[in-house]
């Protein structure tokens, strides 16, 4: 539930719904020297998490679906690639595409029960390929993306554009800037120019007021408000701790 709730709210990501599960599991520990475990290898604080993670993709989709507002990196290619197909994400993914919706939902479903059933049989060898060198599975994963990148429109010009996006994405891991909000961007950024023309020819500025949207910038405003928080506490928590 915990993520679902943070997949919910756009931008969020996984981090977020990981370090909320880790937290209620460690607040769930009836006493003190239950909560020992944590931190040492107790399952729980495994479990948790990984839980977290993989049902914040379904709560990822009801924002992507219903408003075309994609809630992660992830989504945010989903998103892109419902534009290329012609189908515009909004209120009619729940009207006249919801055939398409219930697919999405009974995919995401049934996966997540192969997947399980997969990793039950080969679990002891998947665990070992966290002994590969990257260096042996870089190489092999770069060629993928370039294949895919070619493919799609079978152009150069899309291999050129794969290795400028590449080098950029490279940079900003290396001062440490945060790459979903540019995919946030770059992909709606047409959209966004499009619904707000629409929303200010026909209502002004009283759009601002309607419930749906008091509510989608509340979470907005909570989500980017979170971080500030979460350092300011820690900075405040640091000299008690000491």
């Amino acid at each position: 539930m915990i993520g679902v709730f943070v997949g919910i709210m756009p931008g969020a990501g996984g981090g977020v719904a990981q370090w909320m599960a880790y937290a209620h599991a460690v607040q769930s520990a009836k006493t003190s020297k239950d909560r020992a475990g944590f931190g040492k290898g107790d399952i729980r604080g495994v479990l948790g998490p990984g839980a977290a993670n993989n049902s914040k993709e379904g709560g990822e989709l009801i924002p992507t679906v219903a408003f075309g507002v994609p809630g992660s990196g992830a989504m945010a290619i989903l998103l892109s690639g419902f534009l290329i197909m012609g189908i515009m994400p909004g209120p009619d993914m729940l009207t006249k595409h919801l055939a398409l919706t219930f697919s999405m939902v009974w995919t995401l479903a049934i996966a997540n029960v192969i997947t399980v059933l997969l990793c039950l049989l080969v679990l002891d060898q998947l665990a070992k390929l966290t002994y590969v060198r990257g260096g042996l599975i870089i190489p092999f994963v770069l060629l993928l993306v370039f294949v895919g990148s070619y493919t799609a429109n079978n152009q150069i010009a899309d291999l050129i554009v794969t290795l400028i996006f590449g080098v950029l994405s490279y940079f900003m891991v290396l001062f440490g800037w945060p790459r979903p909000p540019f995919v946030l961007g770059f992909v709606l950024g047409k959209v966004i120019e499009t619904y707000l023309f629409i929303s200010m020819s026909r209502y002004g500025f009283s759009w601002l007021t309607h419930p749906i949207v008091v509510v989608l910038i509340l979470l907005m405003a909570a989500v980017i408000a979170y971080p500030y928080i979460q350092q300011r506490r820690q900075r405040s928590e640091g000299p008690a701790r000491a």
